[in-house]
Formats: structure tokens, C-alpha cells, sequence
């Protein structure tokens, strides 16, 4: 079951080959609570690329290199969901038309200049991080971003009608799969990065859940594109977060 749920969860999340091919609603809801561990496994390979690239490229080629991997690997799908989502807030007045410019696949003004921001700052922050730092906060980056999902979707409300793949998020992230998904993070927290990383885990759940809270008011709930928009939040937090402690 474990193996199951985690091919799930890389095919979901990743480019990754699994062997399998379709997944079904109720496979990708059990393959949630195993969201952090798929990140964890986007972090070991973006650690051992960054060594790699390091053998032979300058500091400033390996940091935008390995962002670009991890974009790859992930299909820019988390990317996606931040520009339909920045649209959606920044285009929207209401929460019909909010919800009607999300699900527009074209993107707009503010989707556009908030891609070419979130890589921004994310190249500036690792680029300018201790290289001391830097394994720490490639493997814990991405199970950030993956947790995150867990937390912003416990006992929240979807805000579209009928079906959609945020739905399956909000309805099968129970009390157990969450508190899975607090767990294994705390602990990769402690063991990768120590106080640092405890500090980043509080940081990233007080933030995310009043992002969820904020959500709720402004359109009534999440959509897949907020899961997506959210995970590149969280990341994107915990490289400044770690610029500025380390």
C-alpha cells in the first residue's frame, strides 16, 4: 500500500516515471498523506544535482540550474496554478469572476509578472544562501512546498462546484493523513536543519494556514490552481527564511 500510494503521489507530482498509468480518485486521495516524502525524494535529487553541477559549473549556474530541474521535474504544474491563481486575485472582483479567470488556461498581466518574480527571488535567496546551507535547504525545500498542500486543505472547503482534482485534496485529507503529513515534515525538519528547519516548519503552517483562512473569505474556498500557487509560496518562504537565519 505504502509503495502504491507513493508511485501515486510522484506520478501526480512529478515527471518521475512510476510504472503506473492511470490513477483514480481514490488512489490520488490515499497518495496525499504521502505528498512530503514525494518532496523529500524532489530534494534528494536536487541535492545530488546541485553537487554534480558544482564539479564543473560556477556558484550562479548551479543555483538557476537546479530551480530549472526542479521545474522539470514537476512539469511547471505548481507554476501554473500561481499565475491562474495570481489572475484570478488580481483580475477578479468578485468571487465568480475570480473563480472564471483561474480556470482561463491564458495568462495575464499579473500571472505573468508573478512567474518572473517567484523565480526571481527564488534564484536571489539560493544564490546568496551560506554554501554552507545549501544541501539543508535543497532536500527540505521541496517537502515544504508538498506538506504544505496538507495543511492548507485539512478541514477546508472547496470553492467550486462539482468535481475537480482540488476537491479530492479537500475531502480525503483527513485528521490522520494530516497529522502523518505534521509529523514526517517536523522530523525531517530536526534531523536535516536542526532549529533552523523547526523555526521554517512554524513559520510555513502559521503562514499557510491564514493563507487558507484569507482564501475562504476572498473566494469561498481553494481550487487545485491555490494547491499549486501555495506550494511555490512555501518554497519560495523557505528560502528567504533561511537567508535570513542562517
Amino acid at each position: 500500500m505504502f509503495l502504491n500510494d507513493l508511485k501515486v503521489s510522484l506520478q501526480f507530482l512529478t515527471i518521475l516515471p512510476s510504472g503506473k498509468k492511470d490513477i483514480k480518485a481514490e488512489e490520488l486521495g490515499s497518495s496525499i498523506q504521502y505528498f512530503p516524502i514525494a518532496g523529500l525524494i524532489l530534494g534528494i535529487l536536487s541535492y545530488i544535482s546541485y553537487l554534480i553541477f558544482s564539479l564543473i559549473l560556477p556558484r550562479d549556474l548551479c543555483d538557476i540550474l537546479v530551480l530549472l530541474l526542479l521545474v522539470l521535474l514537476t512539469g511547471g504544474l505548481h507554476l501554473d496554478g500561481l499565475s491562474d491563481t495570481l489572475d484570478g486575485l488580481g483580475f477578479g472582483k468578485d468571487r465568480e469572476s475570480s473563480l472564471r479567470i483561474m480556470r482561463d488556461s491564458r495568462i495575464g498581466t499579473f500571472g505573468a509578472i508573478g512567474l518572473v518574480f517567484a523565480i526571481l527571488i527564488k534564484y536571489l535567496a539560493l544564490n546568496n544562501i551560506h554554501s554552507f546551507f545549501i544541501g539543508n535547504i535543497l532536500l527540505l525545500m521541496p517537502l515544504y512546498g508538498r506538506w504544505s498542500v496538507l495543511v492548507l486543505g485539512y478541514q477546508s472547503k472547496y470553492a467550486r462546484e462539482g468535481d475537480g482534482i482540488g476537491r479530492v485534496f479537500v475531502e480525503k485529507i483527513k485528521k490522520e493523513v494530516y497529522l502523518k503529513g505534521i509529523i514526517t515534515t517536523f522530523l525531517a525538519s530536526l534531523i536535516i536543519f536542526r532549529l533552523r528547519g523547526l523555526f521554517i516548519f512554524a513559520f510555513i503552517f502559521f503562514t499557510v494556514s491564514f493563507l487558507k483562512r484569507y482564501f475562504e473569505k476572498r473566494i469561498g474556498g481553494i481550487t487545485g490552481d491555490i494547491f499549486g500557487a501555495v506550494i511555490e509560496f512555501s518554497e519560495t518562504t523557505a528560502l528567504l527564511l533561511t537567508l535570513i537565519i542562517q
